[in-house]
C-alpha cells in the first residue's frame, strides 16, 4: 500500500501515514504540531535525515544499530557473568549499551515508530505477562520435581 505521508509529503509504504493506522494511529497530531511551529531557515537534523535518506536506507540503519545493541547487551552480560573474561569494564559496557539503545531509538524515530510510544504499552504489557508466566511455570516445574 502506498500513501502520502502527512509530515514529509513523500510517498510511503508505512500504514502510519494513513488514518486509522494499526501501528500507532494517525500522525495528524504530530503534523499539526509541526505546522504550528515557526519555519526555520535550516531544517533540524531529524528533518534533514528524513528528507535526504529514503525509508529503505533508514531501515537498513535501524537493523545495523539493532545488531550493535544486541552485541553491546551480550558484552555487558559477559562482564556481569565473568565466565568469559573481557577487558571491558562494567561502566564501559553499560555506557556502550546505553549509546546503542539511543542509536536504535533515533532510527526508530526516523521510520515513524516512536511518534506515539504509549501506543506500544498494550504490546509491552502482553509481552511482560507472557514472560512472567513462563518464569512462573519454570519455577513451579522445578518445585514439583524437587529442584526448586
Amino acid at each position: 500500500m502506498e500513501a502520502l505521508c502527512k509530515m514529509t509529503h513523500q510517498k510511503t509504504i508505512w500504514p502510519c501515514a494513513t488514518p486509522g493506522c494499526p501501528l500507532f494511529g494517525d500522525c495528524i497530531a504530530e503534523y499539526q504540531r509541526k505546522k504550528e511551529q515557526p519555519e526555520r531557515e535550516v531544517p533540524d537534523d531529524l528533518e534533514y535525515v528524513m528528507k535526504n535518506l529514503a525509508v529503505e536506507e533508514r531501515l537498513c540503519q535501524l537493523a545495523e544499530e539493532a545488531a550493535e545493541m544486541g552485541q553491546a547487551a551480550l558484552k555487558l552480560r559477559r562482564v556481569l557473568d565473568g565466565k568469559n573474561p573481557t577487558p571491558v569494564t562494567f561502566d564501559d559496557a553499560f555506557k556502550n549499551l546505553r549509546e546503542e539503545v539511543a542509536d536504535v531509538m533515533g532510527c526508530l524515530i526516523t521510520v515513524g515508530m516512536m511518534a506515539e510510544p504509549q501506543a506500544y504499552q498494550n504490546q509491552i504489557d502482553a509481552k511482560m505477562a507472557r514472560w512472567a508466566k513462563r518464569l512462573q511455570e519454570k519455577q513451579a516445574s522445578r518445585e514439583a520435581s524437587g529442584n526448586g
